[in-house]
């Protein structure tokens, strides 16, 4: 029995500690050769393991069955790990409360939307997402710092003229249709370097850009103080749903289905005279800025495009 408690405790342990982890040394961007932290808050285990008044004579073993949540490092007792912000921890709160109240009824529109990609507004759950956002107010995004990504193909070196947005879109994204206009931002390089790796890739080319000044932006990156109707929570996590509503969910971009919903949030968007939406990126805690008309001086190149190595777990 006592041997059983014994092993309750440490499970428990285990799951504690494991859900504080978001980081470590191993993810954070080299600069100059040297590591520069970047991601997470940064604490040794040792201090993780008794902030959770864990009994010190487990903290090895505990640390030493423990691993990066992010890259998948194994960590020991004399680590340096990176814990989630208190804006993440947020994010996730409201995430487990999407589930509980949400989930059924954006998987049931998702399921009517692979059948009638049409007709989403014969939809209970879709009518309500096109009144919602008609409430929503715009936001101004100024002078802020964004990043455009590419992928690395056949060694070729990119200009900034590939990094032109183009004026139409010939095939379907997570938040466009074939034939429409969609320029897709992230406000960090590791954030926009996880938009397009996939696997073991780590090399991406990134152009940083500055939005001048971009007006009536719809903003689902943060609570409103102000909700217009109890159905405005759902809508700030509602471009996050990928078919399944996980958070962090891993689609290719061939997976055409897994975008039904963020494609019509986006057209209601659109419909509203929204000029673009800010929103928490699906494969990182970064956020996306997806732009649908932008005037010639709105994005602002700084410097030339670059080579940017996404950290891999090299133990």
């Amino acid at each position: 029995m006592n041997a059983t408690i014994a092993t309750d405790h440490l499970d428990q342990y285990l799951e504690a500690s494991q859900r504080e982890i978001a980081f470590c040394q191993n993810c954070q961007p080299l600069e100059n050769g040297k590591r520069v932290w970047r991601l997470g808050i940064p604490m040794k285990m040792a201090e993780l393991l008794r902030k959770l008044e864990i009994p010190e004579a487990e903290h090895e073993y505990l640390a030493e069955s423990l691993e990066c949540n992010n890259c998948g490092a194994m960590l020991d007792l004399d680590a340096m790990v990176g814990l989630k912000s208190q804006n993440e921890r947020e994010l996730e709160r409201l995430w487990r409360k999407w589930e509980a109240q949400y989930a059924n009824r954006f998987r049931d529109l998702h399921d009517f939307l692979a059948e009638y990609p049409s007709l989403a507004i014969q939809h209970r759950l879709g009518r309500q997402i096109l009144k919602g956002l008609g409430e929503l107010p715009r936001t101004e995004i100024a002078f802020a710092a964004y990043y455009q990504v590419r992928k690395v193909i056949n060694g070729s070196t990119l200009t900034n003229e590939d990094f032109n947005a183009e004026v139409v879109q010939p095939h379907a994204g997570p938040y466009h249709h074939p034939g429409q206009q969609a320029f897709v931002l992230t406000d960090s390089e590791e954030a926009a370097a996880h938009e397009i790796l996939e696997g073991k890739e780590n090399l991406a080319w990134l152009q940083k850009f500055r939005v001048t000044r971009c007006k009536g932006v719809l903003d689902l990156s943060q609570l409103l103080e102000d909700k217009p109707s109890p159905f405005v929570e759902a809508l700030t996590l509602g471009l996050r749903y990928r078919g399944a509503p996980q958070p962090m969910a891993a689609y290719t971009h061939e997976d055409h289905n897994a975008h039904l919903v963020s494609r019509f949030l986006t057209d209601c968007a659109r419909l509203h005279g929204f000029t673009g939406v800010r929103c928490k990126s699906t494969k990182h805690f970064g956020n996306n800025l997806i732009l649908f008309s932008w005037p010639v001086d709105l994005l602002v190149p700084q410097g030339e495009p670059y080579l940017y190595v996404r950290q891999m777990n090299s133990a």
